[in-house]
């Protein structure tokens, strides 16, 4: 019965996925401009850290250019990814650090979404157009879980391992149209 239940559950997250494929905004087009701000970098529960932020997208067809500079003047990181559509009619695209790394990421309710793993820390990127402002929120954590439950059965139901994880680090920036 639980596992039927799973089933279902995996189901309508698959078909609420789909449908959130229709979308309000349009990737690239409503997000095509420069985009500032301050992104602030939050380490268990403090701000410890707050820098300026930009991201500049264009739109060359089925491609363009999504870079994210960290910092101002000289000394600012500018990382000059470039994105590639895989599949527009389901989200699915794909940046290219123009290192020999490429990350798949997918559009569903007006958010570009990344998650990978690197050097034993998984992070969620989530790149959100809301009210105008482009909603950039970085979760980070390690790969190994810091807590496991379940694993047991009670009432004849099985209950399978569910692995949790202490997110110790987290950054937030909310970018405005550039004038």
């Amino acid at each position: 019965m639980k596992l039927l239940h799973t089933l279902y559950i995996c189901f309508f997250n698959l078909l609420l996925f789909t449908s959130l494929n229709a979308q309000d905004v349009q990737f690239p087009e409503d997000w095509t401009g420069r985009w500032e701000g301050t992104l602030e970098i939050f380490s268990r529960s403090r701000m410890v850290r707050s820098i300026p932020m930009a991201v500049e997208v264009t739109n060359e067809g089925a491609e363009g250019l999504f870079s994210i500079t960290y910092g101002e003047g000289p000394e600012a990181d500018v990382r000059p990814y470039r994105w590639h559509t895989i599949e527009a009619d389901i989200g699915h695209f794909r940046i290219d650090e123009e290192n020999g790394i490429y990350l798949d990421a997918f559009l569903a309710d007006n958010c570009m979404m990344e998650r990978f793993d690197v050097m034993k820390s998984a992070l969620l990127t989530r790149f959100c157009l809301q009210e105008g402002n482009l909603i950039f929120e970085t979760l980070s954590t390690s790969t190994e879980p810091s807590w496991t439950s379940g694993d047991t059965i009670i009432n004849a139901d099985t209950i399978p391992p569910v692995e949790s994880y202490f997110i110790p680090v987290v950054q937030k920036a909310v970018l405005q149209p550039a004038e």
